[in-house]
């Protein structure tokens, strides 16, 4: 076999990803946890490939469809399937759910149920890294859709006049929700936006994880640099609904529009790419999945084991 160049791990954190919200999702649907999830299934070359860049002291925001973002911060996905059953041993304590994940020690500062609302939070936080004289790096995810917020605009605006240390990573699926992006966005690509508050961008395909690491340490290293803030526009798929509450509703994108999507997955393009050169052997890839399949059961199982939080404590304390 080749040796290793990180990208064994990269299939590694991307099957974590997709067995973790395929088992939310499953999960949701059968009554176990209560609520809805936002499934992430499809976009996992994006988290991946751009938390490949992220070291200690980073700090990462994140979205409502954010369980594969918590993963690349390194939450434990215990915690994270804890929280979403409500229960104590969750990253939250039970009180934040699938859209408001946090876990500071790891540098998640949080998920945000507000679409949008995460990314004038990565502008704060990277104020006070800069004022500090800290070298670190801010990650905010947004989608597509958040683009018809004004506080992102305001927030582009912030950190380029300011130069903050923010990699703005947008995920642009085309479909906010259920509204195509031609139909809400005036320019043809996000990229442009960020062109227009002077900030640097990329854009690049969210299905091929390596692109998006090799685009990701560019924006990065030039940010710790002391550099202006970099935008990284991944084109990416979804291949799910837009919420598990959804999921018996048609899908307004055709049958074709679908199996091209499912034709673009990052999991298997990478994992054919790795056997293809010899770097993995395709038992060794099959045992990357079976580790990931039975990490989620264990987190399942954690997360049942775990009690529900007490009244006295939900009542006089933030989650976090």
């Amino acid at each position: 076999m080749k040796p290793d160049d990180g990208r064994a791990e990269l299939l590694r954190r991307m099957l974590l990803m997709r067995r973790f919200d395929e088992a939310a999702l499953s999960l949701v649907q059968s009554g176990r946890i209560r609520g809805t999830v936002h499934p992430y299934i499809g976009q996992e070359g994006c988290a991946a490939g751009v938390g490949a860049v992220f070291e200690p002291g980073d700090l990462m925001v994140s979205n409502h469809r954010g369980h594969g973002h918590c993963i690349a911060a390194g939450v434990e996905v215990d915690r994270m399937m804890a929280e979403l059953f409500g229960r104590a041993g969750g990253s939250c304590h039970g009180m934040g759910g699938s859209m408001h994940i946090a876990d500071f020690e790891r540098g998640m500062l949080g998920a945000n149920g507000i679409v949008g609302a995460g990314v004038p939070h990565a502008v704060g936080a990277a104020l006070s890294l800069a004022l500090d004289g800290h070298d670190r790096v801010v990650i905010a995810f947004f989608g597509d859709g958040a683009t018809g917020q004004g506080v992102v605009f305001e927030s582009m605006n912030l950190a380029a006049l300011w130069s903050l240390p923010v990699l703005f990573v947008c995920e642009t699926n085309g479909i906010a929700s259920a509204s195509a992006l031609t139909e809400v966005l005036a320019v043809e690509t996000v990229a442009e936006i960020a062109a227009a508050h002077g900030i640097a961008s990329e854009r690049v395909e969210g299905a091929d994880v390596v692109e998006v690491r090799a685009s990701a340490q560019r924006a990065a290293d030039a940010i710790r640099s002391g550099g202006a803030p970099r935008l990284i526009e991944c084109v990416v798929d979804r291949w799910g609904p837009h919420a598990s509450r959804l999921a018996a509703m048609p899908d307004h994108r055709s049958a074709e529009d679908l199996a091209a999507a499912r034709r673009r997955d990052p999991i298997a393009r990478l994992r054919e790419a790795l056997i293809a050169d010899g770097t993995l052997a395709s038992p060794a890839c099959d045992e990357l999945d079976r580790e990931a399949r039975e990490a989620v059961e264990g987190a399942i199982a954690f997360a049942e084991m775990s009690p529900y939080p007490e009244l006295a404590k939900t009542s006089g304390r933030g989650p976090w």
